[in-house]
């Protein structure tokens, strides 16, 4: 079967250069066209086309109605895709249904993409239409049925432009193949003067009605081919419409203003901030000095503040400008490097001085939601990457009277030209506050002559002032009277897409609040669709609230969906509580072990030598009990949060503080290595593995001097730059050589790359946890639960960050998440590990908030000794083994020893964790090792990255921990991660 493509242009903004005036208020369309796709051997046929448009004074509401034949003899699935013009939105979607057309509803995006597609593969009718690229749209249609119609229904609203005085409404028609049914009506009531055709289709006039015009054709076997445009005459005098909808009252506003531009004010002071960040490798940099010398000719002289800004700010520095002449700060913004993350949250724009800040940056953020703190000053923002926020890059100038200058046309002396004259604008509303609430938009710069408002009632008469003029001079006010709260559908949907319009300068920072706005005024917007289901039983199923007619059968099936919500949750929470009840099975049990200490093995190195009355072992002469170490592979480990307790010397031999109680590693004479001494004179001190590299970049560092790492980094960065690993080794490389501020910086780059993979994402977070940066690795773990929210694995590694940002009660509240819903079966066991966490986090944190938690879940575990073990990968397998002080190994084939020492469920699939625990230890050396099993992963990211966490006296004001991060490839490959020696 071949593809077809059948071409439909005769609508949705189509129109040539010389069918439309280009007078200043109206916007010419963007090229583009309108087609459906459907794998078939014939061409699907348009079969009719009906087409409707009313226009209130300067607001219009137009629908098409079309149906498609399908001539082929087996079902069809159609794609439909069509341009709007900017300004006009999708506003109704609807599909056929058993004869009956059937409203879309507006959903999440990624919720409609599932269900449809749930849906189709049952062969059952769906319907969506969703936003694409800029303001295009397309509809997915199932089934066209073989040799039989479809319809479909799409209505789109808009704010009329004006041209000389009057609003003009243009339907591009240019279709040409004859269509079976054709028809057009247009309405345009409530007006007194008769609207008057520029272009019409044969002899289409307006006929009067009662109060106003009327216009309609219907022709059969026509072709389409003639848009149609006309114009109303308009005055100046403030239009306002009004609606009641529910409990809300809406207005929305428009007239005419005396826009145009003013020479600007030419700088004596300026602060430059410049975005050195990873993705100012993307930004055209020799473009954005040009533009900054012809600008600085222009002012001739002026005094420049320097500010760059990555991960972090620099100090300012100053620099003079003289008769245009810049060398000394051009040279230094030609030898910046671009690197780390974006973090705008670091600047502060009330603390910088000058006229103006000229902020040249992309605007993107590497991760999460917070900006720069704005100031009053003017902010020019400069933008030459293709791949950049404008949005949020406009409305940062326009919020502060500033300039938004693309360079991506590369006409840098076009730019100079606009930062040479000031535009009029939008300065601020004056209204009561309890008249009037949410007045959109918040900014408006005077590309034309019209200006349009809209907000919400409080009362039914009202008062606003709208202030206009240049900076933050008023030249011109105007004011708006609203008299009462009248029926004009349609104005609450035009208030929230000038607040979505609004809301979108800052897209990812309100992406929640437009979601939550689109969805409640039915608006398609990049992250909402309008979706069409066949049977109310989809609707209940995929919780979808359904169009009205549909809306009292859906609520009461969805009480008995609410019921089995109810009983799901507490089918989890029964879960929770019987694996708590096995734990405390294991808690409550005596596991004294009564043992002759000479029969304790010490299981260290040889080389070491058993001290009379003690269970540890001290540098000398071999001892006869000695018990050979397994043959393993060493981890190349450097020290990582190692506690205070121990202290390094030159000779190697690690110390204790004799009455201590403290977590003790000991690798072999290679690895990190922990000892305690026989009295208190002797200190404690840590003995750490030279590092040892096995990549090619790591050896070039190696080799070079400490003063010159920064700049090999950079060399190597464009070889290695799309590897991530790069970047971590790196990081940690740095850290050993005490350059912690240059590895927090080089592993942020992982931040820039935007790969949405869950395990790059835990593997950057938890590099961020053992850095210390857990505000920033809650971000990080915001994001993997967004993608990754299926995995309870999600929610727990969010709440360690939570708990290491000192955020105890978010940390309680995401434990508790996991233990109150049911998961995967590959992963139920995290709830045995969760548990203990969960109530460890009360135990020390006496202050939290445990209403909402099920009392029968709380239950107090302090353990002498805990270790957890979790990996990055999903679909593979690592198993944690621990060997106690009588040489007894636990593992998931000896889940319990002899002295309680407890495994939890062996997670065979992806993830972890796993965890041993140990309510009573006895004194002596405990081995902890860890084995890569199996992966069945079928997209190999990498090595996978393990995270061990080692405690003792867990959930005990003396809780110690450590946590060791390494990477494994070899399959079967045993690790041995470290030991601790425990002393009661």
């Amino acid at each position: 079967m071949k593809k077809i493509f059948f071409m439909i242009i005769f609508i949705f903004g189509l129109m040539s250069a010389d069918e439309i005036s280009t007078g200043e208020g109206v916007r010419m369309p963007e090229t583009g066209t309108a087609v459906l796709k459907a794998n078939g051997e014939k061409e699907i046929m348009l079969d009719s086309m009906k087409i409707s448009a009313e226009i209130k004074r300067n607001i219009s509401t137009t629908t098409y109605e079309l149906t498609f034949y399908n001539p082929n003899s087996r079902i069809l699935e159609g794609e439909f895709e069509f341009p709007l013009l900017n300004g006009q939105t999708v506003t109704g979607y609807a599909l056929d249904i058993n004869g009956k057309m059937r409203d879309g509803v507006v959903v999440e995006k990624e919720k409609a993409r599932q269900t449809f597609e749930a849906v189709e593969r049952q062969n059952i009718d769906p319907g969506i239409l969703e936003k694409t690229k800029g303001n295009n749209y397309k509809t997915r249609i199932y089934p066209i049925p073989a040799n039989g119609y479809r319809k479909i229904r799409i209505t789109y609203e808009e704010i009329l432009p004006k041209e000389n005085g009057s609003v003009i409404y243009y339907l591009p028609l240019n279709y040409k193949n004859q269509v079976k049914d054709f028809s057009l009506e247009i309405k345009v009531p409530e007006q007194e003067l008769k609207p008057e055709f520029i272009s019409k289709i044969s002899n289409m006039e307006f006929d009067n009605l009662k109060t106003g015009y009327y216009a309609e054709i219907n022709k059969k076997d026509f072709m389409p081919d003639q848009s149609i445009k006309f114009y109303i005459k308009s005055d100046n005098k403030e239009k306002v419409y009004t609606e009641r909808k529910g409990n809300e009252a809406y207005f929305l506003s428009s007239f005419s203003v005396n826009s145009g531009e003013k020479e600007r004010k030419k700088s004596k002071k300026i602060t430059l901030v410049w975005d050195t960040s990873n993705s100012g490798n993307n930004r055209n940099i020799s473009e954005e000095i040009r533009f900054l010398d012809l600008y600085f000719k222009y002012l001739d002289n002026v005094d420049v503040t320097l500010i760059t800004f990555g991960n972090k700010v620099s100090d300012p520095k100053a620099y003079k400008v003289a008769l245009g002449e810049w060398n000394e700060l051009k040279n230094t913004l030609e030898g910046l490097y671009y690197d780390g993350e974006t973090r705008f949250q670091n600047l502060d724009f009330k603390k910088y001085k000058g006229d103006e800040i000229i902020f040249v940056t992309d605007g993107l953020l590497s991760y999460g939601k917070e900006r720069e703190k704005q100031g009053k000053r003017p902010v020019v923002t400069v933008n030459s990457s293709k791949t950049a926020d404008e949005n949020y890059l406009r409305a940062a100038a326009l919020q502060t009277s500033g300039k938004y200058i693309d360079l991506n046309t590369g006409d840098a002396e076009k730019a100079l030209e606009n930062m040479k004259s000031e535009n009029y604008r939008l300065i601020s509303y004056n209204y009561n506050k309890n008249d009037i609430a949410e007045v959109y938009p918040p900014v408006w710069e005077g590309n034309s002559d019209d200006f349009s408002f809209a907000g919400k009632m409080k009362k039914t008469k009202a008062e606003i002032t709208v202030n206009f003029g240049y900076g933050n001079v008023i030249t011109e006010t105007r004011k708006v009277f609203i008299n009462s709260i009248e029926k004009n559908d349609g104005v609450s949907r035009l208030w929230a897409g000038k607040k979505i319009e609004g809301l979108s300068k800052d897209y990812e920072n309100n992406r929640d609040e437009i979601v939550k706005t689109a969805k409640e005024y039915g608006i398609v917007t990049d992250d909402t669709t309008l979706i069409v289901l066949d049977r109310i039983d989809d609707y209940v199923k995929y919780e979808i609230v359904p169009p009205a007619e549909l809306q009292e059968e859906y609520f009461k099936l969805t009480e008995n969906v609410k019921k089995e919500k109810v009983n799901q949750k507490k089918k989890a929470l029964a879960e929770s509580v019987q694996i708590l009840g096995g734990i405390k099975k294991w808690y409550m049990k005596d596991f004294s072990v009564k043992a002759d200490n000479d029969k304790i093995k010490t299981n260290v190195i040889s080389g070491n030598v058993g001290v009379a009355g003690s269970n540890f072992a001290k540098q000398g002469a071999i001892d006869s009990q000695v018990v050979p170490i397994e043959s393993v592979k060493m981890l190349s480990i450097r020290e990582v949060g190692v506690s205070s307790v121990g202290s390094v010397v030159n000779d190697g031999t690690v110390f204790s503080e004799g009455a201590s109680v403290g977590l003790e590693l000991i690798g072999n004479g290679d690895s990190l290595e922990w000892s305690i001494g026989t009295d208190k004179e002797e200190k404690s001190r840590i003995k750490v593995k030279a590092w040892s590299p096995d990549e090619v970049y790591l050896k070039e560092l190696e080799k070079t001097p400490r003063e010159q790492i920064m700049a090999k980094y950079f060399e190597l960065k464009k070889e290695y730059s799309n590897q991530p690993s790069f970047f971590i080794d790196t990081a940690d490389f740095m850290l050993k050589n005490e350059m912690k501020d240059e590895a927090v910086q080089v592993l942020s780059n992982i931040s820039e790359m935007k790969l949405e993979s869950p395990e790059l994402l835990k593997t950057y977070g938890y590099k961020l946890l053992e850095l210390n940066k857990a505000a920033e690795a809650v971000e990080v773990f915001k994001e993997l639960v967004k993608i990754k929210g299926e995995d309870p694995q999600s929610y727990r590694d969010l709440a360690m960050a939570y708990e290491k940002n000192n955020s105890y009660q978010e940390a309680l509240d995401t434990y508790y998440v996991v233990l109150s819903r049911s998961w995967d079966g590959r992963f139920t066991q995290i709830k045995d590990v969760v548990l203990k966490e969960m109530n460890r986090l009360i135990a020390v944190h006496s202050k939290l908030n445990i209403s909402k938690i099920d009392k029968k879940l709380i239950y107090p575990m302090p353990l002498d000794i805990r270790v957890t073990l979790e990996w990055t990968a999903d679909n593979s397998d690592i198993d944690l083994y621990f060997t106690d002080p009588f040489n007894e190994t636990g593992y998931y084939g000896n889940r319990l020893t002899k002295i309680g020492s407890r495994l939890s469920g062996d997670i065979t699939q992806g993830f972890g964790p796993e965890e041993f625990a140990l309510r009573k230890a006895p004194d002596g050396t405990y081995a902890v090792k860890a084995k890569y099993f199996g992966d069945s992963r079928q997209n190999l990211v990498g090595p996978i990255t393990l995270r061990v966490v080692m405690y003792t006296n867990y959930g005990t004001k003396k809780e110690k921990s450590e946590e060791i991060m390494v990477r494994v490839k070899d399959r079967k490959e045993m690790l041995e991660i470290g030991e601790l020696i425990f002393k009661n």
